[in-house]
């Protein structure tokens, strides 16, 4: 089962498919999934092409050269921290998921706002929702306390 999703641009995947790059815990891989549209299941394609790799790449903000192959093989955390060691500011966090998960999400800084991408222990999706600006990293959103205590 899938701990991150990074939705592919209608530029990256032929008409008429959805395409997702997903990481996946136990084979600390990523893989890339498709479903046509409309259909409800997705299938495991496989390893991403070059042109998706470069996706994940600029999804984590590596730089335009970082297609390499060892992607494949890093988590959204690990990501997150090579982002951090490549720029001068940091555009991207992470932090491990406050509903008791072992996943992680990933905040970028978009503009004025953080935009949260991961999700909950329940697999909801969470993909760009807005962060509360003024919380510190360590302590859950809004959105996640009100799911954990229902």
């Amino acid at each position: 089962m899938a701990d991150f999703r990074i939705v592919l641009s209608s530029a990256l995947r032929p008409e008429g498919v959805e395409q997702e790059l997903e990481w996946d815990p136990i084979s600390s891989r990523w893989s890339l999934s498709e479903r046509g549209t409309g259909e409800m299941s997705w299938v495991n394609c496989g390893d991403p092409s070059a042109k998706q790799l470069q996706a994940l790449s600029e999804f984590f903000r590596l730089g335009p050269n970082s297609s390499n192959p060892r992607l494949l093989t890093m988590s959204p955390k690990q990501l997150v921290d090579w982002h951090g060691k490549i720029v001068a500011k940091a555009t991207l966090r992470a932090l491990q998921s406050p509903d008791g998960g072992k996943h992680f999400l990933v905040q970028r800084l978009e503009g004025q706002h953080w935009l949260e991408y991961g999700r909950t222990k329940n697999f909801c999706w969470i993909k760009g929702e807005r962060v509360n600006d003024e919380r510190p990293i360590s302590t859950p959103t809004k959105r996640l306390q009100k799911q954990k205590s229902s």
